[in-house]
């Protein structure tokens, strides 16, 4: 006869009972748990708890209206606190579902609104001379290390991916032949990114030229001249993106940065943006429109189109009328003036 067992280690006593543990473990990749954890950290030390007793003593509705009001005192952004309500009711969730929490408890909680804000676009879209600066920073370095960062770039810059799948595409992912990249997102879903720019399929393939390799990741970690079987992290494409910026002699950027570039690139070439939401694996639409840089670029070419007459006080003036030739009305400001040439009335 079957006899189930029950498990009553501490660890894993410990984690069906907390949901904060369990809402992060339903996350999709180590980033968002990082990030999310990051949140709930911050959320608690604002009630002055840890995230151990959080969840104890203030998964409640009065605690975390009170949180909403405490983050917006502190200044926080609208983007911050919504952030962190968001986490908190994915916790409140997870107590539910064990049933640390009642389901009315729950739904008060769900019920507290979010911070109404609005924002400018985040990040930057790259220029052309942004962009060949960065692949001339690469070939300027001789070594492994040039030839798969500018690969690493043209994938961000040409296919859209975001760092933590281009810290894990494989060897066996990329088909030159068939001028696409198979790239594994958020949740696990696959989807097939055309790679059509053949320069971007040129700085990929120099790379594997060097790489040598049929099998393992597309982008390993190197130790010195040699090549390894290691996989890279998101944090290093993070890293490399920066250092590479420096050397190009542009502005700082982030790995998002490639995206935008790649999302707004399309958007100015007519792309449709359906079309460009599944290149980049976006589930809604309006999440790709937070991508699209086109229209600040507009908005700049157009104010481009204004001149100013004005001419700094640094420069020696020409040859010009006086202001009295003018007929310039005269205000107090010069009055003051004359009087002050005049010297005081009783000559002391």
């Amino acid at each position: 006869m079957l006899r189930l067992v029950k498990d009553a280690s501490p660890n894993t006593r410990l984690f069906k009972d907390n949901p904060v543990e369990l809402y992060l473990a339903h996350l999709d990749s180590a980033e968002s748990r990082r990030t999310q954890k990051q949140k709930l950290e911050a959320a608690a030390n604002c009630l002055s708890s840890t995230l151990e007793d959080f969840w104890l003593t203030h998964l409640n509705y009065t605690s975390i209206s009170a949180l909403r009001k405490v983050l917006l005192d502190l200044g926080k952004s609208w983007r911050t606190i919504n952030g962190t309500l968001s986490a908190i009711k994915g916790v409140a969730k997870e107590a539910t579902n064990i049933g640390l929490i009642s389901p009315e408890e729950c739904n008060k909680i769900k019920s507290i609104k979010a911070v109404r804000g609005s924002s400018e676009l985040s990040g930057r879209a790259l220029d052309e001379e942004e962009t060949r600066a960065l692949f001339e920073a690469c070939a300027r370095d001789e070594s492994l290390a040039g030839a798969r960062d500018a690969a690493m770039i043209a994938l961000q810059l040409y296919a859209g991916l975001r760092r933590t799948e281009v810290a894990k595409v494989n060897v066996v992912d990329y088909s030159s032949k068939n001028r696409a990249v198979m790239v594994r997102g958020k949740g696990n879903k696959q989807r097939l990114i055309p790679i059509e720019a053949k320069d971007a399929r040129n700085a990929v393939d120099d790379w594997l030229a060097l790489y040598n390799v049929r099998e393992g990741p597309l982008f390993c970690r190197l130790r010195g001249s040699r090549t390894t079987s290691e996989y890279i992290s998101g944090q290093a494409v993070y890293n490399i993106s920066k250092k590479r910026a420096k050397e190009a002699g542009i502005p700082p950027l982030s790995p998002h940065d490639f995206r935008r570039t790649f999302a707004t690139t399309l958007d100015e070439a007519g792309a449709q943006t359906g079309a460009i939401s599944e290149l980049m694996g976006h589930a809604n639409v309006q999440t790709t429109m937070k991508y699209l840089h086109g229209a600040e670029r507009r908005k700049r070419k157009a104010a481009a189109l204004l001149s100013c007459p004005y001419r700094s006080h640094r420069q020696k003036p020409g040859p010009s009328a006086r202001p009295e030739q003018l007929n310039l009305i005269s205000g107090p400001f010069d009055d003051f003036a004359a009087k002050e040439s005049r010297g005081p009335a009783d000559g002391r």
